[in-house]
């Protein structure tokens, strides 16, 4: 499990393997991680990734290929390698594997990972963090988490969640209502959906609701292309299985402006993902080590905590070349702090030649001085009237200069190359062309890229049957639930017509009792007039007897 850096200098004409600079699996640098760095033509294909491509045979391999000559003339070398090869084209979706992000978004907190990736991706990124673009990260936030706990299995992709917003405009009609609320609303008030939503877009209103729409739609124009929309309606392999068993993903990049960057970039946040996660599970280590090779760096987009996964993926059994034209690619992706951080995190720097300035220049403060030693002479001579005498001195001084200037470095020969190692001195090395290392070996088991046929792997099937055996086992859950509440609801309701008629025979006992005291009461009242009335008669008789 070595990375081919080069050759050794040397008079022979053919390639020797004991002249070999190599880098191994167990090597005694800080990491594994190499920075590559050459301009148009300096060989970085043909010299540096193809090669490797072919040697590399007891781990996986994740690998860009912008134009698809690493897969048309390497792929068939590693299917009779023992790999499962795999594609995927951001140029041409037909001719690729499927990948849909919901298949890793494995707990609440992915969602909001996977929803700034896909908004800072789509937006201009000087201007990606005001308030529309956070906004927007809440609604799809929002709604990745709807889609996670409320959409079945199969029906868990970006192009559902757009019929959905287009089946609940979020915007008032003209009753005033939201048909978005409405759905949220139904919602148990501890669901996650619904605090995220109710927490963010449920409490806009009017020009800025408006304007988070607006932004939110631009933000997913991309996904509204039916190719795009196919490409995320499934996933044909796990990302997981590079960690697993020998898997080599050939990752197609547009040439001219990758317009689909959210999810070039949102396929390697989730590889990452992924495969720590699985180390996490393996004792921090990967059951098969992976090394990628990112040709073209630049173009995949921003990838989240680069430099920490640079920092850490060493003890997880993975190594990264990070391959550019320019230094300067570097600094205008992130920033220049960033940059220096992601360059430093590798302990190698090979320097392919034919670079710009920017990039000599840093090329020559990385390999620093040297000390010349510098020899002056003086011969002087005197004459006399008898004898003429010569005199002679030397000096010796010493100076410091660049190792190598930018003039060299620049118009360094094509066949060589710089290698910076970390701890150790830098050498001037030759460049290793897969065509002389391996004549006629590409040209005789080419493979068409525009050929590759996509097919769904065993793992991803039993996975997709795990999610469908959940959701089935929760509806079930649920339905029994809500039989137990309608058993539950119509058991009272007989209790209430049970109730009802001992309810009414009280009722009319102690209205007939109420009844009787009160007749008693008029009585014993009607009794005590008729005894006044009596007692007053005779009162008024024994009066006019006297």
């Amino acid at each position: 499990m070595t990375t081919l850096l080069g050759e050794l200098e040397s008079k022979a004409t053919s390639i020797n393997k004991k002249n070999l600079v190599i880098q191994d699996f167990d090597t005694k640098c800080p990491n594994r991680n190499i920075f590559v760095v050459g301009g148009p033509g300096s060989y970085k294909s043909a010299g540096y990734v193809i090669p490797n491509v072919i040697v590399k045979n007891q781990q996986s391999i994740v690998v860009t290929d912008p134009s698809g000559e690493v897969y048309e003339k390497t792929s068939n070398i590693k299917r009779m390698q023992g790999f499962d090869v795999r594609v995927v084209n951001f140029k041409n979706f037909l001719a690729s594997d499927r990948q849909n992000f919901f298949d890793y978004i494995d707990k609440d907190s992915d969602c909001s990972i996977v929803a700034e990736l896909i908004i800072k991706s789509a937006g201009d990124s000087k201007i990606n963090k005001d308030v529309w673009y956070k906004a927007s990260v809440g609604l799809l936030n929002s709604l990745l988490l709807y889609a996670k706990y409320e959409f079945e299995p199969e029906k868990r992709t970006i192009g559902n969640i757009i019929k959905f917003i287009q089946n609940n405009k979020p915007n008032q009609d003209e009753e005033g209502s939201v048909e978005l609320d409405k759905r949220f609303n139904e919602l148990s008030k501890d669901h996650p959906a619904r605090e995220s939503y109710e927490f963010g877009f449920a409490v806009s209103e009017g020009r800025t609701r408006a304007s988070i729409i607006l932004t939110f739609v631009a933000d997913l124009r991309n996904y509204i292309d039916n190719e795009i929309r196919s490409y995320t309606s499934d996933s044909d392999f796990d990302l997981r299985d590079v960690g697993l068993r020998k898997t080599i993903i050939y990752v197609m990049l547009p040439v001219l402006g990758n317009t689909v960057q959210s999810l070039s970039s949102l396929f390697f946040s989730q590889m990452f993902q992924q495969l720590y996660r699985l180390g996490d599970e393996n004792g921090a280590r990967l059951p098969v080590p992976v090394d990628f090779l990112l040709d073209e760096w630049p173009n995949i987009g921003a990838i989240p905590d680069y430099e920490e996964t640079l920092a850490t993926c060493r003890k997880y059994g993975i190594s990264i070349t990070t391959i550019v034209q320019s230094i300067s690619q570097a600094v205008d992706k992130y920033n220049k702090d960033k940059a220096n951080a992601i360059i430093g995190n590798h302990a190698v720097i090979l320097c392919l030649g034919n670079v710009n300035n920017d990039t000599a220049k840093y090329i020559k403060e990385e390999l620093g001085n040297a000390t010349v030693e510098f020899e002056t002479s003086s011969e002087g001579s005197s004459s006399g009237k008898d004898s003429r005498s010569k005199s002679s001195n030397k000096n010796v001084s010493y100076t410091g200069r660049a190792l190598l200037n930018e003039d060299e470095i620049s118009n360094m020969q094509q066949d060589k190359a710089i290698l910076i190692t970390k701890n150790r001195n830098p050498k001037i090395i030759k460049k290793l062309a897969y065509f002389k290392m391996f004549p006629n070996l590409t040209e005789t088991y080419i493979a068409p890229q525009n050929e590759y046929k996509r097919k769904k792997n065993q793992s991803m099937i039993d996975k997709h049957n795990r999610l469908r055996e959940e959701w089935d086992k929760k509806q079930e859950k649920i339905k029994q639930q809500k039989l137990e509440e309608y058993k539950e609801e119509q058991r009272q309701k007989e209790l209430e017509k049970e109730q009802q008629p001992q309810e009414e025979q009280q009722n009319e006992k102690v209205k007939e009792s109420k009844d009787k005291n009160d007749q008693e009461d008029k009585k014993d009242e009607q009794q005590k007039i008729n005894d006044s009335k009596k007692a007053f008669y005779e009162k008024l008789k024994q009066k006019q007897a006297k």
